[in-house]
């Protein structure tokens, strides 16, 4: 906590429960300990979030997001942030060239990294293909492609799998992918920020879903 600050009222009875030492540091300490500035006075150190195998993560999973070479952390967390706020059950992440679950990227998720599954994989493309064996449908985001309000596979358990802003998609990823969908753009920008593409994917599916349980009931 900041020298200087006062703990707000709630953080301060949650650690008053659970008996957690609280300690004055200046911001500089601070800005070390969690490696950014703008971090509103208040850092918890926390053990090391564990990856959850993707076995376990598919088996009753209904809506994940699968990454691909986003290697912003903010970028990362926003995404977290967006399928825990879905009610999605997962992330999925490709150990090499991808964002770190850095600090950066826990505050950019707003807590939602210590809900939401995080799987961190080998191979993408493999782990897809595990995802499609379990019976989850695996549709890409391309901005080229017809537009998701027209795919059926929403409505099914389903993996949206986005790429990187610059690159998108990588050949093997796409080519796993059961269909390509993109989101109708009535603007003169082309693209979105990767984590408002996934949010728009999500919320889409989410929404779908409700609907269909709703009909079935």
């Amino acid at each position: 906590m900041a020298d200087t600050a006062t703990l707000p009222a709630e953080i301060e009875a949650a650690v008053d429960e659970a008996r957690i030492p609280v300690v004055a540091a200046d911001a500089g300490e601070l800005g070390e300990l969690c490696g950014i500035d703008a971090h509103q006075g208040v850092v918890a150190e926390t053990v090391p979030l564990e990856s959850v195998h993707p076995d376990d993560l598919f088996g009753d999973a209904t809506l994940v997001v699968a990454l691909d070479g986003v290697v912003d952390p903010r970028n990362l967390g926003a995404v977290i942030r967006v399928v825990e706020a879905a009610g999605g059950d997962g992330v999925v992440v490709q150990d090499r060239n991808r964002a770190p679950l850095s600090a950066a990227a826990q505050k950019a998720a707003a807590g939602a990294a210590e809900w939401l599954a995080v799987s961190s994989v080998v191979n993408l493309s493999v782990t897809l293909e595990r995802a499609k064996d379990s019976g989850m449908w695996v549709v890409g985001l391309e901005s080229s492609a017809a537009s998701l309000k027209e795919s059926a596979l929403f409505e099914e358990n389903i993996v949206i799998v986005a790429g990187s802003e610059g690159r998108g998609l990588r050949r093997r990823v796409r080519e796993t992918c059961d269909a390509l969908v993109g989101i109708p753009m009535a603007g003169h920008v082309a693209s979105l920020n990767v984590s408002t593409a996934v949010a728009v994917a999500v919320f889409e599916a989410s929404a779908r879903r409700a609907r269909s349980v709703g009909r079935e009931t």
